[in-house]
């Protein structure tokens, strides 16, 4: 339950994952991957800490230790080395997380989680999308996997800031295809609506946002997402009114402001 929560999780689902795992150690006090599932989840809110408020100075900390610790109880799962490379990532020990990495896909070639992992920790902003596609090819990711999909997309998302020749065509297309399998998954909408708008397609933008909005209607990561949406397709009212529900929701999250 945990582990499915965790995954490109929100704040509060960071919280409730926490909450599962320490549960499954209350029963079991040495139950590796609870221990990994906890690195995970406080590696995942330390990266997404200007999004989430309540992300602590020590969640690097916390990951590292707990991914030793996990690693101690079971040094051959695949999961394990997982969560080491995302709690040696966030410690900025970048040669070591690769090396648990590398271990990873030795250990289960092909992997998708451990692909997933290995393009979060990667960075993809130095690759075009059939370098990146020959390189996955290289080491057996499924490319039709929704998940690896959806990071692979989101990506190049982030390469459009400062970067107006980013490939948005392609990334489009990846979370297309990601969305027709995890049709509930709403950070897929919403950077679709995203897409969308910059492609000058309005009506499929807003479809994008109503879906996600409907989706979780009081996250704040999201309404301040949609509310770019509707600034790029230049409807500023609902944009202004998504920014300031997304405070309300969140008056910590400083980029609404």
């Amino acid at each position: 339950k945990g582990k499915n929560l965790s995954t490109f999780a929100t704040g509060a689902q960071l919280e409730e994952s926490m909450r599962f795992y320490k549960m499954a150690l209350a029963e079991d006090i040495d139950y590796a991957l609870a221990y990994a599932g906890l690195a995970e989840t406080y590696a995942s809110r330390h990266m997404l800490k200007d999004f989430i408020s309540s992300a602590q100075p020590d969640d690097p900390l916390k990951a590292l230790q707990y991914a030793q610790r996990a690693y101690q109880l079971e040094p051959n799962l695949v999961e394990i080395y997982q969560a080491l490379a995302m709690a040696q990532t966030v410690n900025g020990q970048i040669k070591e997380a690769q090396a648990s990495i590398q271990k990873a896909l030795e250990m289960k070639p092909g992997d998708s989680q451990t692909i997933v992992t290995y393009l979060i920790l990667k960075g993809l902003q130095k690759l075009s999308l059939e370098e990146t596609k020959k390189e996955l090819a290289a080491l057996k990711a499924d490319l039709n996997d929704p998940w690896i999909q959806f990071t692979l997309g989101s990506a190049y998302f982030e390469q459009l800031e400062g970067n107006p020749t980013a490939d948005i065509h392609s990334a489009i297309e990846l979370l297309e295809s990601a969305q027709k399998q995890l049709p509930n998954y709403v950070l897929i909408p919403t950077m679709l609506s995203v897409g969308y708008a910059i492609e000058q397609k309005p009506d499929k933008a807003k479809e994008m946002a109503n879906q996600a909005l409907l989706l979780e209607p009081d996250n704040p990561i999201v309404v301040f997402l949609v509310s770019i949406t509707f600034m790029v397709i230049d409807e500023l009212e609902q944009a202004e009114q998504l920014l300031l529900k997304s405070i309300q929701l969140s008056p910590k999250f400083g980029y609404a402001y």
